[in-house]
């Protein structure tokens, strides 16, 4: 029973091995579970840290941390997630989930300081931070937050 089950996981680690090299990636990295800026596809890298991110206070790189996760208090996506009980619904337009995608990118409400803080895209926590980070706060996203 021993050498069958050793034998078993040797040919599933050869699997994994040719899998990992298919795919360009370190066999690790199979086992990892990265995002992409949606939050939707696994297995693959998320974009390097600009290195102007560096230049922000802690708390700032945490707040886009969390946002870039999805885990962030002020996203009504999650804190639904915590408690059914809250409507996960943009608080400005009222039609599409809050998440930090309708935030960056989709909310109509919004729009006019997307395009006065130059933000077009849902990259902008990961291309331009302190740029993000401005305009994220002129939202008041971070009022309520300690």
């Amino acid at each position: 029973m021993v050498k069958w089950l050793a034998r078993l996981a040797t040919s599933q680690w050869a699997w994994v091995l040719i899998l990992a090299r298919a795919v360009g990636v370190q066999p690790i990295e199979l086992f990892i579970l990265p995002f992409t800026i949606d939050n939707t596809q696994l297995l693959a890298r998320p974009p390097d840290i600009h290195p102007s991110e560096y230049s922000l206070p802690r708390e700032d790189r945490v707040h886009l941390a969390r946002l870039r996760y999805g885990q962030h208090p002020a996203l009504l996506s999650y804190q639904k997630r915590l408690d059914g009980s809250i409507a996960d619904a943009c608080p400005g337009c009222n039609t599409t989930p809050n998440t930090i995608k309708h935030i960056m990118e989709d909310c109509t409400v919004r729009n006019h300081t997307h395009q006065q803080h130059n933000i077009h895209s849902m990259k902008a926590p990961w291309e331009s931070p302190v740029q993000a980070m401005t305009y994220l706060r002129s939202l008041g996203l971070f009022g309520h937050l300690a």
